[in-house]
């Protein structure tokens, strides 16, 4: 399998455009966050009794096992995973589940399922159940539907 020589043209420009993409991805969660974190929110607290973490893997799993196992050399390989990904990554936008990218753990915000919508948040699970067990005030700003950035008062 040559998927990986980058002498052949075709593939080089492949991983090229990948690259690219994965580059601008990154690009788009540092612009994310940054507006997010500028972004006062609402003081509030939150009173769920359960944080669940939510697991990133199988998005990883979903992605990378078939770039790396697809023949780039192979149109019908290309088009087919071209459709695969078109068809996971509008599940993923029409379900709102755009809070499932791994990149977000790779910045070090935790994910968390809870009664009353989905946290990302820089907190950790055991500090969240302290602050939801004190009534502590936190700023929660909505993203989409009932997905939220939470950060902690800092002006308690």
């Amino acid at each position: 399998m040559n998927q990986f020589n980058f002498s052949n043209k075709p593939v080089s420009f492949f991983w090229w455009g990948l690259l690219i993409l994965i580059l601008i991805s990154l690009l788009g969660c540092l612009v994310f966050f940054k507006i997010y974190n500028v972004k006062e929110g609402i003081l509030t607290n939150i009173s769920d009794a359960e944080f669940v973490r939510e697991d990133t893997m199988g998005y990883i799993v979903t992605y990378i096992v078939p770039l790396l196992s697809m023949d780039v050399n192979s149109a019908r390989s290309l088009a087919i995973n071209f459709l695969l990904f078109i068809i996971i990554g509008t599940f993923y936008v029409k379900n709102d589940q755009i809070f499932m990218n791994p990149i977000y753990n790779l910045f070090g915000y935790n994910i968390f399922s809870a009664e009353s919508g989905i946290y990302i948040t820089k907190i950790s699970k055991q500090k969240l159940k302290l602050l939801s067990k004190n009534n502590v005030m936190v700023r929660k700003t909505n993203i989409l539907g009932d997905i939220y950035v939470l950060k902690e008062n800092l002006y308690k």
